[in-house]
C-alpha cells in the first residue's frame, strides 16, 4: 500500500506533554521536546503547549538544554480560566527571543475580545450544548474579520466532568466547522492512528479512542461535502485498511484542503502517533 502524502502530516502532533496524563515537569517536556525538534520527525511535530504559569521559567530553562534557536511554544488556558493571566504570558513571550509565541487557546466566553489576547493565532476551545452553536458562529465572525489568524478546538478525549463525545458528536462538529470554513483543532485522547478502545493510562480498564486516520479521513469526506453520517463512518472505522487507502488516494489539492481545515490536535505524547505509523508502515523507524 503507498503511503500517504507526507503533508497530511506535517505539523500536525502539537506537543502536550506537562498537560494530563503524561503531566511532565516543565524540564523533562522542554529536554523532550528539543529531542523531538531534532529528530528525524521533526516536521510532524507542532509547537510545545504550555500554561501561562510556566512560560516565563521555560525560556530560562529552555536556554539550559542547550537548544540552537528560540522554544516554539502555544499557551494554554483552560476553560474558565483568568484570561488576564493568559494574556499577560503572551505579552511575555512577546518580549523574550528566547520564545517564539505560535499562538494562545482559552475556552471559549463571550468578551474573550476584551482580554486583548496578543498572538499571531488564537484558538477556541468549543463547549457542548446549546453554547456550542454560539461560539462556533462567534468564531466564524472572528475569522473573517480579524487580523489574527482565528480557530477553533474540541476536545475528544474523556475527563472527569467530560464524557468521550462518540463518532456521531465528532461527526457533527466537524461537519459544521468544515461547513462554516473555520480551521478546526481537537484536543485529548487521540494518542493512535486508528479507532479502537485502548487501556487508561495507570489502569487495567479500556476506554473508547477515535484515531487520528480516522479525523483525517472524516475531514477529507467533509471538505468534499459528504453529509455527517459519512463522517461518523470513518470515525467509527477499526479498519486501518480503508483509511489508509483513502488517504493516500488524494490528490495534493485535497491535502491541502484537509489541512487547511484540521491544522493539529494536542497530544501529550507525541511518540506515541508517529510510533503507530511506524507500525502501520507509514514512516521508517530509521527516519
Amino acid at each position: 500500500m503507498s503511503p500517504m502524502p507526507r503533508a497530511l502530516l506535517t505539523a500536525l502532533f502539537d506537543d502536550a506533554a506537562v498537560f494530563p496524563p503524561a503531566a511532565l515537569s516543565l524540564a523533562d517536556a522542554l529536554a523532550q521536546h528539543r529531542t523531538h525538534r531534532e529528530g528525524p520527525y521533526a516536521d510532524l511535530v507542532g509547537p510545545l503547549l504550555l500554561s501561562p504559569d510556566m512560560v516565563e521559567p521555560a525560556a530560562s530553562l529552555w536556554t539550559q538544554t542547550g537548544a540552537a534557536g528560540p522554544l516554539d511554544l502555544v499557551v494554554v488556558a483552560r476553560p474558565g480560566a483568568d484570561l488576564g493571566a493568559l494574556a499577560g504570558a503572551t505579552r511575555t513571550a512577546h518580549t523574550d527571543d528566547r520564545l517564539d509565541l505560535r499562538g494562545a487557546e482559552f475556552g471559549w466566553q463571550p468578551d474573550w475580545r476584551d482580554a486583548d489576547i496578543q498572538a499571531p493565532r488564537l484558538v477556541v476551545e468549543l463547549p457542548r450544548g446549546f453554547d456550542q452553536a454560539l461560539a462556533l458562529t462567534d468564531a466564524a465572525v472572528a475569522h473573517e474579520s480579524e487580523a489574527t489568524d482565528i480557530l477553533v478546538k474540541f476536545r475528544t478525549g474523556e475527563t472527569p466532568t467530560w464524557p468521550w463525545p462518540d463518532e456521531r458528536e465528532l461527526a457533527e462538529v466537524l461537519s459544521a466547522a468544515v461547513a462554516m470554513e473555520v480551521p478546526l483543532k481537537l484536543t485529548g485522547g487521540l494518542h493512535h492512528p486508528v479507532r479502537g478502545d485502548y487501556p487508561v493510562l495507570g489502569s487495567a480498564a479500556k476506554e473508547p479512542q477515535h484515531g487520528f486516520l480516522n479525523v483525517l479521513a472524516a475531514v477529507a469526506a467533509a471538505a468534499g461535502g459528504m453529509p455527517r453520517p459519512v463522517l461518523a463512518t470513518w470515525l467509527a472505522s477499526r479498519d486501518p485498511e480503508p483509511l489508509l487507502a483513502a488517504l493516500a488516494d488524494l490528490t495534493p489539492a485535497a491535502v491541502t484542503r484537509v489541512r487547511g481545515a484540521f491544522a493539529a490536535y494536542g497530544c501529550c505524547a507525541v511518540s506515541d502517533p508517529i510510533a503507530g505509523l511506524i507500525e502501520l508502515g507509514q514512516l521508517h523507524g530509521s527516519e
